[in-house]
């Protein structure tokens, strides 16, 4: 960061990791290039509690690289659950689709519907990451083949979409 202090703002491409993006609405998508930064931070117990985004307009508040950090980060606490997946459903999910009631391993106890949860195989391996299409308690009385987490990024995308992550 000090080096690039150094460059004019206009002239300065990137620096550091690619968390995400801001969108023209004022919401932050995160891109799988935050996944391991992700995962470290993403919870087993049910104890701790959700930080909320602040829905104010980004472009009022983005005026230091610092606040837009904090965005970033208040975006990842909101992905602290976790869902371990079956080998038959790791390669179905790296290919950017979601994930059924069979194929789910095990699950963070508690966890609300539509919040973030990180994907990770059976050895621990982060696999991506995405939404709780349902409740854990819910999930109990599925189908197998009903949907429990929706894809948003995963692994594979680095060699899906080559071009766009660079």
């Amino acid at each position: 960061m000090r080096a690039a202090s150094s460059i004019a703002r206009d002239d300065l491409v990137s620096l550091g990791t690619c968390f995400g993006k801001f969108t023209k609405s004022g919401k932050f998508h995160l891109k799988v290039t935050c996944l391991d930064y992700v995962a470290q931070h993403a919870k087993v117990s049910p104890e701790r509690s959700t930080v909320q985004s602040d829905p104010v307009n980004w472009r009022a508040r983005a005026r230091s690289l610092f606040t837009v950090v904090a965005f970033a980060i208040a975006s990842l606490l909101a992905l602290q659950y976790k869902v371990w997946v079956k080998p038959s459903a790791e390669m179905s999910f790296l290919y950017g689709n979601d994930v059924p009631k069979s194929g789910v391993a095990r699950m963070t106890e508690s966890i609300p519907q539509y919040s973030g949860v990180v994907i990770f195989s059976l050895n621990n391996m982060p696999l991506g990451f995405g939404r709780a299409n349902h409740t854990t308690e819910q999930c109990k009385d599925l189908d197998p083949p009903t949907i429990v987490v929706l894809h948003q990024a995963d692994i594979g995308e680095y060699l899906r979409m080559e071009d766009e992550l660079a």
